[in-house]
């Protein structure tokens, strides 16, 4: 059985136009009236036009992205700028050993290529 592409050209008209936040709440209420009406999960999303998957998403309700370690991180190595700058030097610009000397004093989850591109 082949899926047509009006299913996902829709959820992608949505994003791409930036209306998401306003659609999402459209279709959560949407999706809570037909489930509370008996509908299934794969009825609801071809009366809707969007994947099963979004529809299981909408039904648990839309979580807030996660806060990205990655940005605490980032602002670790702006604070010491100087002392990774030296530490680099001493590494002979390599960032393998420099990552493990920073992980000793960073308490977070630190990335090489995070440090790579700051370096």
């Amino acid at each position: 059985m082949r899926r047509s592409k009006k299913h996902k050209m829709s959820e992608y008209l949505i994003k791409e136009n930036g209306y998401s936040r306003m659609f999402d709440s459209i279709f959560q209420n949407q999706i809570h009236e037909l489930s509370k009406q008996g509908k299934s999960i794969r009825d609801i999303a071809r009366k809707l036009g969007i994947s099963r998957q979004s529809v299981r998403k909408y039904m648990n309700g839309i979580q807030q992205p996660k806060v990205h370690v990655q940005d605490s991180f980032n602002n670790y190595l702006k604070i010491n700028r100087e002392t990774i700058k030296e530490l680099f030097f001493e590494m002979n610009g390599h960032c393998v050993p420099l990552l493990r000397k920073l992980k000793e004093s960073y308490d977070g989850s630190a990335n090489l290529r995070g440090l790579q591109i700051f370096c």
